[in-house]
């Protein structure tokens, strides 16, 4: 039996002119201004394509041009950077934090 955590890790494609990919898409890229955009052209085994809000770069992908854009490149590193793991803070050899009364309220 299959179970989520059984399966391999799914490989995410990333649009060539935006930098969106298939779990971030990016709004506007449909008929409606609010609808997320879809995929005009994707390579999976590549990794790349052109999104609905990026048609200018379809004629570019057409030709063979498979580079991101710096508009791209610079978000996927932002996604990269939010998804690193961080660091558990620095703790005192024999700090125990303040015990909370479980019946008073916090104030700000």
């Amino acid at each position: 039996m299959i179970t989520g955590t059984d399966r391999p890790p799914r490989k995410v494609s990333v649009c060539i002119g935006c930098g969106c990919d298939d779990l971030h898409a990016c709004r506007g890229g449909g008929f409606f201004e609010d609808e997320p955009c879809s995929w005009l052209a994707v390579d999976r085994r590549a990794q790349l394509g052109v999104c609905s809000s990026c048609s200018d770069a379809l004629p570019a992908w057409r030709k063979g041009n498979r580079e991101l854009s710096p508009k791209a490149r610079q978000a996927v590193e932002l996604r990269t950077l939010r998804a690193a793991p961080r660091k558990p803070p620095i703790r005192c050899p024999g700090f125990r934090p303040p015990r909370r009364n479980p019946l008073t309220r916090r104030v700000r």
